[in-house]
């Protein structure tokens, strides 16, 4: 049976990201010698491998959010000086906004209607 999905994502510098997701919520719940992050908040889990190609790190990657209160989350980045997207409906009617960590990466935040 399966229980979650976990995102894997490129970092040029994994203590700059591990700055970049404390402001929102997250804590390093460990740090591999060979370049391997994973960082929690709540039941969510990301991870982050170093990567020091900026080419393949700036590339797509991203991941889908679901939170209780889109409102609060976009608020939360905005007060931790993190410029989000306006909050809009998707196609599929929930309400969602998304920012971009310092290496690329797309990160939308999701509220089910």
């Amino acid at each position: 049976m399966l229980r979650a999905t976990v995102p894997v994502l490129p970092s040029l510098d994994l203590d700059e990201t591990l700055r970049f997701y404390a402001k929102l919520g997250f804590t390093e719940k460990l740090r591999a010698p060979e370049g391997y992050s994973v960082l929690e908040r709540d039941a969510c889990e990301i991870h982050f491998f170093l990567k020091g190609d900026h080419e393949i790190a700036s590339s797509f990657f991203g991941c889908y959010i679901r939170v209780a209160a889109v409102e609060a989350m976009h608020w939360q980045c905005q007060q931790a000086g993190i410029s989000p997207s306006e909050i809009i409906p998707s196609a599929q009617g929930d309400l969602q906004f998304g920012v971009f960590d310092p290496h690329g990466n797309l990160l939308r935040f999701g509220e089910e209607p």
